[in-house]
């Protein structure tokens, strides 16, 4: 083997090693990406403030009642365009919570405030 054929060779050598070293990383990146969106994102700082903030001015409101992903869950969807649905009011008016005020409160959720 030549020299020009031994430098090539451990070229290619370390050109494969790099490329599966950028693979692994790829990959253990994406798994803990979907490991993130399985666990359903959990709720945030934010998201925890809003629903103990919420469970605070309203101390009958039972987590079996109104579970923390059922709250922010309306609370984001107080923050599009359209607004609470019918439903998510006649659930908030269920559970004793005045909507307007819900919305109010789910404010501090909206990305654009």
């Amino acid at each position: 083997m030549t020299n020009t054929q031994e430098l090539s060779e451990d070229r290619r050598r370390r050109e494969r090693t790099m490329t599966r070293w950028i693979i692994g990383a790829i990959v253990v990146l994406l798994l803990v990406l979907i490991v993130q969106a399985v666990q359903g994102g959990g709720t945030g700082p934010g998201e925890d403030h809003f629903v103990d903030q919420l469970r605070r001015d309203h101390p009958h409101l039972s987590a079996a009642a109104a579970p923390d992903d059922d709250l922010v869950a309306a609370a984001r969807r107080a923050c599009s365009p359209d607004g609470l649905s019918d439903a998510d009011e006649v659930w908030l008016q269920s559970l004793d919570v005045d909507p307007a005020a819900f919305v109010d409160d789910a404010e501090s959720l909206c990305p654009s405030r």
